[in-house]
């Protein structure tokens, strides 16, 4: 993987938290049409989302992707430690550290990310959500 895609893999992670926040640009700029995201809990719950409709709705409440979200200035998504554990030229495995600042508190966790090359750049073509503590 050349530096220049090791870059656009760590933008399109990072850009995760600002689309989610505000929404500035829709979320098609983060995930692939087909995007799987899976929210695993310490419990052993899990909940999917797949496409891209699915996963907007999940995250935002809307099926539609809203923008910009005014009504949301009390969170902040952080993404850190990002790691590429593994890569071809088309695709690869990430792990990072997230934390989330608004109510109820903080919250923190581990993503890991399929992220694959498209025509239209890097996308998560599959995000697990590991949240830690309670």
């Amino acid at each position: 993987m050349s530096p220049e895609d090791q870059l656009a893999v760590h933008a399109v992670i990072a850009r995760y938290g600002h689309v989610l926040d505000t929404g500035g640009e829709p979320f098609a700029t983060v995930f692939t049409a087909d995007a799987e995201f899976v929210v695993a809990l310490p419990d052993g719950t899990v909940s999917r989302s797949r496409g891209i409709r699915d996963v907007v709705t999940m995250l935002t409440g809307a099926p539609e992707d809203p923008r910009p979200r005014p009504d949301r200035p009390a969170f902040s998504h952080h993404t850190t430690n990002v790691e590429i554990v593994a890569s071809t030229d088309d695709s690869c495995e990430v792990r990072s550290k997230y934390f989330r600042l608004g109510p109820p508190g903080v919250a923190i966790g581990q993503y890991l990310d399929t992220v694959v090359r498209t025509p239209d750049g890097w996308r998560i073509a599959r995000r697990v959500t590991v949240p830690h503590g309670g």
